[in-house]
């Protein structure tokens, strides 16, 4: 089966069509009695923010609900408690104004026993639940050839489950790449020893520009990773060049680019080559209508360069509420701990921070903490957890972490006096005599 150029522009258009009727789709069915006390929730793929899903709430052993409709047809069901959490996808053309289906939870995933597309759906997410376990637990044992030929079976499966339910191109669509996504992760739990000696994602897609110049793929955006790895080698311009010159579909463009300029922004050198960067990211606008904001977001990471400035538009406040404005440190050096409640590393450094900033001689540092967290409740509850005093901000507005192109917490950096960045990778406070050293000498 060759998949995404099945997607001709007389089928776009038809699904343009079928999606111009009713905002909601009705939805009703059964759920078994063995769900215990999950909860039940469902929403279109391409919003997956929770606060803006469907709630299923069971009336007995039914369920009816009024679902805002996807754009392409495919939803997540999703089960959670306090434990865990259980998804499947499922299709509903956009013609339908009523769709009624029953499911259960069996053996750890969720199952709809029907004769069609989510019945096909239903199916895989079990034998991709079944066969990523054994994998996971056998991988270490088998023979390369062994491993090789059970990772194909998620495209045989597929491939064979699309036919025997008799699926809609765009569920055999799908379930085909979601068959690569699952080698993909399947593949990541073979040990490194044998995970050369085994093909790799590439290797079973074949041509991506057959396989994955698709739609559908924005909903396996792992894959993206393997049209970057079949690119040709060059610059950013260059790859961005190959990409649209050898896929058709905007959707892949976009989340291949996104890819690829989050990848060129992360290792970039601020500190020596931010023109270089504008010009590079200002031609892929004009040439190749990239959206505007990789530019304007590139813009703002000129605050991780040594010697910028705090960055503008940064919102702090203290446990009050009250506004800080960084530029009041002024006149001395600050050496800031970006952290959050949720981090264990960042946890594991505070007793040692306690302990410098309470032996530090050089009364000209100033100790900032910053939390990152994105609920307020949480940083004062670990704060008091912690016993934290001195310098305790919040980053109010979450655009802190995006401004310094960190990607990753805790982080250290310390200010000079005049408010610039002086050490965007400072020790942290775990180094001990490094760090206080450093510290000691800041004049």
């Amino acid at each position: 089966m060759t998949i995404g150029k099945r997607f001709s522009p007389a089928l776009l258009l038809f699904c343009a069509w079928e999606f111009s009727f009713a905002q909601n789709v009705h939805l009703s069915g059964r759920c078994s009695d063995n769900t215990g006390n999950m909860k039940f929730s469902i929403g279109a793929m391409e919003i997956p923010d929770s606060d803006k899903r469907t709630d299923l709430i069971p009336d007995g052993d039914s369920f009816s609900a009024e679902l805002p409709r996807s754009a392409d047809g495919f939803y997540m069901l999703s089960g959670v408690t306090a434990e865990r959490q259980i998804l499947l996808p499922l299709y509903i053309p956009g013609y339908m104004e009523d769709y009624r289906f029953d499911f259960s939870v069996n053996d750890g995933f969720l199952e709809v026993p029907q004769r069609d597309d989510n019945g096909a759906l239903s199916a895989f997410s079990a034998f991709c639940y079944h066969k990523g376990r054994y994998l996971w637990n056998h991988a270490g044992k088998m023979p390369p050839k062994e491993i090789t030929a059970s990772l194909n079976r998620y495209i045989t499966v597929a491939d064979s489950l699309a036919e025997h339910y008799g699926c809609t191109d765009a569920v055999a669509e799908y379930l085909r790449l979601w068959a690569y996504n699952s080698i993909d992760d399947s593949r990541n739990n073979v040990p490194d020893e044998k995970k050369s000696l085994i093909p790799d994602l590439l290797d079973f897609t074949g041509n991506p520009e057959e396989t994955l110049d698709n739609p559908i793929m924005v909903h396996f955006p792992m894959l993206s990773r393997v049209i970057v790895a079949n690119l040709p080698d060059g610059n950013l311009t260059e790859k961005v060049s190959a990409l649209h010159e050898q896929y058709q579909c905007q959707e892949v463009c976009r989340l291949v680019t996104d890819l690829l300029i989050g990848e060129y922004v992360r290792l970039f050198d601020f500190s020596a080559d931010y023109d270089k960067g504008v010009e590079e990211l200002t031609s892929l606008v004009e040439n190749f209508g990239i959206d505007k904001r990789y530019l304007d977001e590139f813009k703002l990471k000129k605050a991780s360069a040594k010697g910028s400035p705090f960055p503008e538009n940064v919102l702090l406040i203290d446990a009050e509420g009250n506004t800080v404005d960084f530029s009041s440190f002024k006149g001395s050096y600050v050496y800031v701990d970006l952290w959050a409640s949720w981090c264990g590393p960042c946890i594991r450094e505070i007793p040692y921070l306690k302990e410098l900033e309470k032996g530090l001689g050089n009364k000209q540092v100033k100790f900032v903490s910053i939390s990152v967290d994105t609920r307020q409740e949480a940083w004062k509850k670990k704060m008091k957890e912690l016993d934290l005093h001195g310098y305790q901000l919040f980053d109010s507005g979450n655009g802190l972490s995006k401004a310094l192109n960190i990607s990753g917490i805790p982080k250290f950096l310390i200010y000079d006096k005049e408010g610039k960045l002086y050490m965007k990778d400072a020790p942290r406070p775990s180094k001990g005599l490094q760090l206080k050293e450093l510290l000691e000498g800041l004049k």
